[in-house]
């Protein structure tokens, strides 16, 4: 009987206690599109500072390799030591370059430490106050060089965007070349059209969609062209950007 009363009893310590502390937490977590666009901006990046190669590795919070990329150039070994660089940034939540500068400073026994990577060029990749994986380049001109290109990344990850489902996280861009925006203010084409949203209600005053032509001719020396067209599922008239 005793015994019965004592798991009673702790059964019931136990019941109080998970009513008082969650037993299962929410957290955020990177999409394989999220960390493709950390990759892409580091990308932009190493080719804006001329970088003569750059292995660019992008590691989940648990770092599990997402994605790798290795430009042209790069010395071989590059790419294992940029996801050696993002699993250490990852596992300890802290840029790689600490660990680099305890080492220089005299603390060598951190050497020793199984799958570690305590070199200059590991991010971890922050959305709040969350990591949610961590992004180690490797390749670049110099090791601040690296560090440069992963810092651009990591940046771009605290602008990637909550899902509505889940904790998964992710951004889409539009990217537009130089040469179709040289051909654009050569031609005086549209270059982006932005529609309007179609409003509930128009003024009376306001040329109905169908009445109007898909398109205008450029008036003498006007230099621009001008578009009227409408989304099917719009019968108001949209508006679209010209280069001028």
């Amino acid at each position: 009987m005793k015994k019965l009363i004592g798991f009673a009893v702790a059964a019931l310590i136990v019941a109080m206690t998970g009513a008082v502390d969650a037993q299962v937490a929410e957290k955020k977590a990177l999409t394989l599109e999220g960390a493709r666009q950390v990759v892409a901006t580091a990308i932009g990046e190493a080719r804006r500072l001329n970088a003569p190669g750059g292995a660019i590795a992008v590691v989940d919070d648990g770092g599990n390799l997402m994605v790798l990329e290795r430009l042209d150039g790069t010395f071989a070994a590059g790419a294992t030591i940029s996801v050696g660089k993002a699993r250490t940034a990852a596992l300890f939540k802290k840029p790689t370059r600490t660990f680099e500068e305890i080492i220089r400073n005299g603390r060598t026994a951190m050497v020793a430490l199984p799958d570690f990577t305590p070199l200059q060029g590991g991010i971890p990749l922050m959305v709040g106050e969350e990591v949610v994986g961590a992004i180690g380049v490797s390749g670049a001109a110099t090791a601040a060089q690296d560090e440069e290109i992963a810092m651009a990344g990591a940046a771009a990850a605290r602008t990637l965007t909550l899902a509505a489902t889940g904790g998964a996280l992710s951004r889409k861009v539009t990217v537009i070349n130089s040469g179709m925006v040289a051909a654009g203010f050569e031609k005086g084409a549209v270059l982006v059209n932005t529609k309007a949203a179609c409003p509930t209600r128009r003024s009376s005053s306001r040329t109905s969609c169908a009445a109007r032509p898909s398109s205008t001719a450029n008036p003498a020396g006007s230099g621009r062209a001008t578009s009227s067209s409408c989304p099917p599922a719009c019968r108001t008239c949209s508006r679209t950007s010209t280069v001028r």
